[in-house]
């Protein structure tokens, strides 16, 4: 984990949040674009701006105006390069107020921000809304979506999105990419793991009981027992599985006799709890 900014001291209003609400030590601050679904008490939405338009216009006039003014020059003169002489610079203009505005609307916002404490995380104030503070021990589920982008058959990046899910049905939601030539990379990656194995620290100990009291824990579309698994709506006894692996976002079993069954993680809620415990499991039958 490191600081970010480097140097930075953390805000005291977010020291303040933690102190309060016993969430020990701030640890480090994530960049990630977040936001939180609460239906009795939602988030203000996103600032609406004429940046797009501007873009839009900006790259209209790029390919539109030096047509056009191309045409007219070169049907009231005869001389087609009056018309390029000045529809290429408004041509370059339009990519600049483009390129510009991208810019601007690509950065992230000083609220995008997410400080780690020992037992939980702060977000910062944004408009309407204080700093608020979540404890790891009130979630229930953590679910991840990942999206890979290669080029040329080379890794380029990915874009990553983390949903924690607390009991009383509140989420808070956190997206960015990891790239070194993004423009503005964020740490959501880093964070979501962070995130993943606080949630599990808590959630672990309360799945294995309920299993060693003979009840089934439900992951989704998968179940485990204490005799097996249920997935992809079949049932397999532990000692009827030969494999269990996961590559590439996904979660593959291999039966001793049948076929291959494979389930997505981003379906499987809680999947750093849900592998624990099949491999707790597995190791003592």
């Amino acid at each position: 984990m490191h600081p970010f900014p480097q140097g930075d001291a953390f805000p005291p209003e977010v020291v303040r949040v933690a102190d309060e609400h016993d969430l020990g030590q701030v640890r480090t601050v994530h960049r990630a674009v977040n936001r939180v679904d609460d239906p009795l008490n939602p988030d203000p939405p996103e600032r609406s701006t004429p940046w797009a338009l501007v873009s839009g216009i900006g790259l209209g006039a790029c390919v539109v105006l030096p047509i056009v003014l191309g045409f007219v020059f070169w049907s009231s003169t005869g001389d087609p390069f009056t018309g390029l002489a000045i529809g290429v610079p408004i041509m370059f203009v339009g990519f600049l107020v483009h390129t510009l505005v991208e810019k601007r609307t690509g950065r992230l916002r000083p609220h995008h921000r997410v400080y780690q404490c020992d037992e939980g995380f702060v977000l910062p104030a944004r408009r309407g809304k204080p700093a608020r503070a979540f404890r790891w021990g009130d979630f229930t589920a953590v679910h991840r979506e990942g999206v890979e982008t290669y080029y040329a058959g080379r890794y380029v990046g990915s874009r990553q999105s983390y949903r924690l899910v607390r009991g009383d049905g509140v989420e808070a939601v956190f997206d960015g990419a990891d790239a070194h030539d993004a423009r503005q990379p964020t740490d959501v990656a880093e964070f979501g793991a962070e995130a993943e194995h606080a949630v599990a620290r808590h959630a672990l100990p309360e799945a294995a009981r309920t299993v060693e009291r003979g009840r089934t824990v439900r992951f989704g579309r998968l179940a485990v027992a204490a005799t097996g698994i249920t997935v992809g709506g079949g049932d397999y006894l532990w000692s009827e599985i030969r494999e269990l692996a996961v590559s590439n976002g996904s979660l593959t079993l291999w039966p001793v006799r049948g076929r291959r069954v494979k389930v997505e993680v981003a379906d499987v809620p809680n999947f750093r709890v849900f592998l624990a415990l099949v491999e707790h499991l597995r190791g003592t039958r």
